[in-house]
């Protein structure tokens, strides 16, 4: 559950109108679908760019990556 932990202490040490606050509200309440960066970008009104920072300052290349590790842990 690390990946799930991680998100977990984001959501819980942001800001809500920040986007990390949105992100990682929106993987964890959708973390059981089959979630797209599209589907992150429309729901929040989020760049791309900064989903990929997000998923870069949680040690991942890039976004896709990201999910993809979120969905082998559950």
């Amino acid at each position: 559950m690390y990946i799930l932990d991680r998100l977990t202490t984001v959501f819980m040490n942001s800001y809500p109108g920040a986007s990390s606050y949105q992100i990682s509200a929106f993987l964890l309440k959708n973390q059981h679908k089959s979630i797209t960066l599209t589907d992150v970008q429309l729901d929040n009104k989020i760049s791309k760019a900064t989903l990929v920072r997000f998923s870069q300052a949680g040690g991942f290349s890039c976004f896709p990556a990201m999910l993809r590790a979120l969905k082998t842990e559950i």
